[in-house]
């Protein structure tokens, strides 16, 4: 029969002693078990990140061939996004507010009208990307949003440069390319990127509105999104994928408030985000591109 006495020992009816722990001892062992905790966490946040870029990336090489293979299938044409913006479709398409736009709808119906639109005849990118997975970045945390007012389920867009947008001219581009025969250097041409729209649903496609055709200065109307970290992802016109490490604060800040469903503080003026500025420079290529 074991019991115990006041010196923190053991002593059982043989007269053998079992020291045990100390209230300082544990003590101790719990300060390093929480030592080692704040050490591990970040890495595995790191790795959870690094795991959404790899699908991300995977996600952005599947859109940009599944873009093509349309062209394949369609005379060359580069898909085209009236009633179908960037994000697949606008929140009112002819007058009729889609289906998880309403600000009565619950997030959990919201996302099923989405994946069921992703899925069927409205998106016409279906035959060739039909997992509906493949439009969303795990990270992205505006699906988790109210239906109505930011809400997302789409994590990309097509960018502006090709398909033939409407608004091309308003916004000064001038011209898109429509066929991929047109994009002369397809390696340096963005299909998609990651899209961080506040407004809600991702309405449109990703634009530049460019001050003349001489490339310089630009502005951009959303911030890109960057839901692993502060890198988000590029899908280029040959098919292959880049993740771009964003350095700017002022961007990143705004990027990543968005995603929290903070809105901007104002428009977002991109003139003064150095590399960040010259990486959308050089892949936002369109006819007269400079």
């Amino acid at each position: 029969m074991k019991r115990l006495d006041i010196s923190g020992h053991n002593r059982n009816r043989g007269g053998l002693m079992f020291r045990g722990f100390t209230l300082i001892e544990l003590l101790v062992v719990i300060a390093i078990i929480a030592i080692l905790a704040a050490m591990l966490l970040p890495a595995l946040a790191r790795s959870k990140q690094k795991a959404t870029q790899t699908l991300c990336l995977s996600n952005q090489k599947q859109l940009a061939l599944a873009v093509n293979m349309y062209s394949s299938d369609n005379k060359d044409l580069i898909i085209a996004p009236p009633g179908w913006g960037g994000g697949f479709w606008w929140p009112v398409v002819n007058g009729v507010t889609a289906p998880w736009n309403h600000p009565g709808v619950s997030t959990t119906e919201a996302i099923k009208e989405v994946v069921a639109c992703l899925s069927g005849t409205n998106n016409p990118l279906f035959p060739y990307a039909g997992n509906p997975g493949v439009y969303h970045c795990p990270a992205d945390l505006r699906c988790m949003n109210k239906p109505g007012t930011d809400f997302a389920y789409d994590s990309y867009s097509r960018t502006q440069n090709v398909g033939g947008d409407p608004l091309d001219n308003y916004f000064g581009a001038g011209s898109t390319y429509t066929k991929t025969t047109q994009i002369p250097s397809p390696t340096l041409t963005f299909y998609w990127v990651e899209d961080c729209d506040w407004r809600g649903y991702n309405e449109g496609t990703w634009i530049v509105s460019w001050q003349g055709l001489t490339g310089l200065p630009f502005t951009w109307a959303d911030a890109p999104g960057m839901y692993h970290g502060e890198v988000g992802t590029w899908g280029f016109a040959d098919g292959h994928g880049v993740a771009h490490k964003y350095v700017n604060r002022q961007l990143i800040a705004s990027s990543e408030g968005i995603n929290r469903g903070i809105p901007p503080p104002g428009p977002s003026s991109s003139q003064n985000y150095g590399p960040d500025y010259q990486f959308v420079h050089q892949g936002y290529r369109f006819p007269g591109w400079k």
